[in-house]
C-alpha cells in the first residue's frame, strides 16, 4: 500500500563528517572541523556519537517479506574529532548536538547522517586465497571489466539529479549502454537481461 511521507529535509551545508582510510585496513569516521562553524554558532559547543546500524538475521522458517527491514541500532558511542571503526562496522548512523553552555542540559539536535564503508573482511581474502591455491590460473590476464549498475534510477533520471556523477564516469572513459532498458521492476530479471 503506497502512503504518502514527509520530504526528507538535507542540509544546504555540506556533511559534518566522514570516513577515510588509514591505511589499507582501517577506516576512520571523522568530524571536519572546517564544517563545525557551519552547523553550531561560536559560543556552543558540538557533541557527536556513532551508531552501527546492523541487519537482524532472521532464519529461514521465519523468513517474510518484512525480513529486509528489520536492523538494530547500537547504542549511541561519543567521540571527538575522529574514531577507528572496526572491521565489522559497516552502516554508521551518525548524530551530533549543540550544547549552549557546560551548565545547560539541553541539546539540539544538529547533524544527523549515514555512513556506509566497504569494510576489507578476512574471511572473503582468505576465501579467494583458498580458491587460488585450488584452481590456479592458467592464464596470467586478469579481468579488467567493471560492470556498475543502479537499478533504483533510470538513465535519464541519473543525467538529470546526478550531473556530477555522470561528469566524472564520462571524463573516466566509463562506458555508458545507452540502449540498455529494464524490463521489469525487480532486479534479477533486468540483470539477467544484460549478462545473457
Amino acid at each position: 500500500m503506497l502512503s504518502r511521507s514527509d520530504p526528507i529535509i538535507c542540509s544546504k551545508h555540506g556533511p559534518l563528517t566522514y570516513v577515510t582510510t588509514r591505511d589499507n585496513s582501517s577506516y576512520s569516521l571523522m568530524i571536519d572541523s572546517g564544517m563545525i562553524s557551519k552547523y553550531v554558532p561560536p559560543h556552543q559547543k558540538l557533541f557527536c556519537c556513532y551508531s552501527i546500524v546492523t541487519r537482524v538475521t532472521v532464519s529461514t522458517e521465519s523468513y517474510n517479506s518484512s525480513a529486509d527491514n528489520l536492523y538494530n541500532i547500537s547504542t549511541c558511542n561519543k567521540f571527538d574529532k575522529e574514531v577507528e571503526l572496526e572491521p565489522t562496522e559497516e552502516f554508521i548512523l551518525v548524530k551530533c548536538h549543540s550544547k549552549k553552555t557546560s551548565k545547560s542540559s539541553k541539546q539540539q539536535e544538529v547533524y544527523s547522517n549515514i555512513h556506509a564503508v566497504v569494510q576489507i573482511k578476512e574471511s572473503i581474502i582468505s576465501k579467494l586465497e583458498e580458491n587460488k591455491k585450488r584452481e590456479p590460473c592458467k592464464d596470467s590476464r586478469k579481468l579488467n571489466v567493471i560492470l556498475v549498475g543502479l537499478d533504483s534510477i533510470s538513465r535519464s533520471s541519473l543525467i538529470r539529479t546526478m550531473p556530477n556523477t555522470v561528469s566524472h564516469l564520462r571524463h573516466n572513459g566509463w562506458t555508458e549502454l545507452k540502449g540498455y532498458n529494464k524490463i521489469a521492476d525487480n532486479t534479477f530479471p533486468n540483470l539477467m537481461a544484460i549478462l545473457t
